[in-house]
């Protein structure tokens, strides 16, 4: 890209991570060997996020003695960029930025991209690879991207394909896999970004899926009707790191995790379903449209969980 050689500072605009300590540290050790002065520019929530091996994202910060200011608005946010950094040597990444860019900032600097861990068009939005779980994904994508006024809908710049196995995985394996896949992508992105190398392409609206964020809290209740697959991929998706499924016990609601398909050939009756029919010192057995399904549970100990109790959508 023309005139990036006068880059010398690189301004990344959110943060790592649900506790993870990527992507930032990843960004960081692409550019070292470019010697840019580097600001962390992020919300006052994501400042508090809890890392890896951090308590919080502001801990990990000051351990890597990186220069950082958090904001509460938009406003603040966009004033304090405008005014600090020249648009002509400074280099602007958003790695989930809790804001939406706007036109001010859009318009002032050329070189403004997005980071997206996701595949493109296919993975637009939040939570991305909790629904690639859903929905059985095989592969993705790491995306670096133009940025415009709608989230994730810029021409792409740089792409890495890699392929997954959701079936198999949970959130923190493919974490792992995404971080080992990052280090490759972003030295090849600062390399080919100076070497001015870097190419438009446009996203394919007619092949994009958005899909919103996901709460735990409001969005994990778990379906008894579901396949025992479906309610499979469904735990994987919200398990590790974040604390399962939830679901009904008589008054109580109660975490599952660790799920794994179990008795498969066993046709149960809909009137079974959500049935405990076994239990072991580690695991409750449930039934499901199509076999058992069993979990440990994270909230409620195992021996108050009675044989032939329902667990309750």
């Amino acid at each position: 890209m023309k005139n990036s050689n006068l880059i010398r500072q690189l301004v990344i605009l959110g943060g790592n991570i649900y506790k993870q300590d990527f992507p930032i540290i990843n960004i960081i050790n692409g550019a070292k060997k470019y010697k840019l002065n580097i600001f962390i520019i992020t919300d006052k929530d994501r400042l508090n996020y809890p890392n890896k091996n951090f308590t919080s994202f502001k801990n990990f910060l000051n351990s890597k003695n990186i220069k950082f200011r958090s904001f509460k608005s938009y406003l603040k946010m966009s004033n304090f960029l405008l005014n600090k950094f020249n648009s002509k040597n400074t280099l602007i990444l958003s790695a989930n930025c809790k804001w939406l860019l706007k036109k001010n900032i859009i318009n002032n600097y050329k070189f403004l991209f997005n980071y997206h861990n996701a595949d493109l068009p296919s993975q637009r939005g939040a939570a991305c690879h909790s629904w690639g779980i859903m929905m059985n994904k095989k592969d993705s994508s790491l995306n670096m991207h133009l940025i415009s006024e709608k989230f994730d809908t810029g021409k792409i710049i740089y792409n890495q394909k890699y392929k997954l196995n959701n079936y198999l995985s949970n959130l923190n394996s493919i974490y792992r896999k995404i971080n080992k896949e990052e280090k490759f992508f972003f030295n090849k992105f600062f390399e080919k970004f100076f070497q001015k190398k870097l190419y438009t392409k446009s996203q394919n609206d007619n092949k994009s899926f958005y899909w919103p964020k996901l709460d735990q809290k409001k969005n994990s209740h778990v379906n008894w009707y579901w396949t025992s697959k479906e309610i499979y991929r469904f735990c994987n998706a919200f398990d590790n790191p974040f604390k399962g499924i939830t679901t009904k016990y008589k008054r109580s609601k109660i975490l599952l995790t660790s799920a794994k398909l179990a008795d498969v050939n066993i046709n149960f009756h809909p009137f079974q379903y959500g049935m405990i029919y076994r239990k072991n010192n580690k695991r409750v057995f449930i039934a499901t449209g199509d076999g058992g399904i069993s979990f440990k549970l994270k909230n409620y100990k195992l021996d108050k969980v009675k044989l032939g109790f329902k667990f309750y959508n």
